[in-house]
């Protein structure tokens, strides 16, 4: 790893178990072929210690996490990001998931209304 100093950028993966992430090779190899100040290790943390620190953090955090039951309990905001766009919800996993049943719902609605009216214009121009 390199040398950090006062202005070196410190990025981490925190969890439990975190020995076997390749995140921080690829990091730093990026970090070393494009000159950047930043040094990426990893903390070996336990769920529930994680969980507490950001419950308590008053700042913002990006979080990226495969775990529903975490996101759930530390979520206020989730970032819903796709190739062109990012949208946003604001609440936890649940609250997520719930929208975006929603939103499908709305969609098939459309899809719906638009055959129908698809129909009623066959309909005219065939009178």
């Amino acid at each position: 790893m390199k040398d950090i100093i006062g202005t070196t950028r410190l990025c981490a993966l925190l969890g439990n178990p975190t020995g076997h992430s390749l995140s921080p090779m690829i990091h730093n190899n990026l970090a070393s072929s494009t000159k950047t100040d930043m040094a990426y290790t990893t903390f070996s943390v336990e769920k529930e210690a994680l969980e507490d620190a950001l419950l308590a953090y008053e700042g913002t955090v990006l979080v990226i996490s495969h775990d529903r039951y975490f996101l759930n309990k530390i979520a206020v905001k989730i970032l819903d990001m796709h190739k062109d766009y990012m949208k946003e919800y604001l609440g936890n996993y649940d609250y997520y998931v719930e929208k975006l049943k929603e939103e499908s719902m709305e969609d098939e609605k459309k899809i719906e209304l638009t055959q129908t009216q698809i129909k009623k214009q066959e309909k005219k121009m065939k009178k």
